[in-house]
This record gives structure tokens, C-alpha cells and sequence, in this order.
């Protein structure tokens, strides 16, 4: 797997990045799961958590 690693320091969005990440690692849910039950592609989950894309409502 290649895993891109966040400086949560580095924005806001890289913090909510690494936050997410955590939280879903934390439950044992996939990308897919989290997406899912969000209503969200494991795509955006991806971007989210790699701060490629901000988080949306």
C-alpha cells in the first residue's frame, strides 16, 4: 500500500486528514466502508484523508 503521510501541523486540512484517518483505522473500517455509510466514494474518502481535497458537508 502506498500510504501518503500528512504533517497535521501543516493546514487545517491536513489535521481533518489524519484525524479522519485515525478515527476510521481506529473502528477497522475500510475506505470503502466509510464512504459508504458517509455517501461518499472511497475516492473522496482517499482525497480527504490525503489532503488532496477538502472536507465537504
Amino acid at each position: 500500500m502506498n500510504r501518503k503521510e500528512l504533517d497535521p501541523d501543516s493546514s487545517p486540512t491536513a489535521k481533518f486528514g489524519v484525524l479522519l484517518r485515525q478515527a476510521r483505522e481506529a473502528r477497522g473500517w475500510t475506505q470503502e466502508h466509510l464512504g459508504g455509510l458517509a455517501g461518499y466514494s472511497s475516492v473522496h474518502i482517499s482525497a480527504v484523508e490525503t489532503g488532496r481535497k477538502p472536507p465537504t458537508s
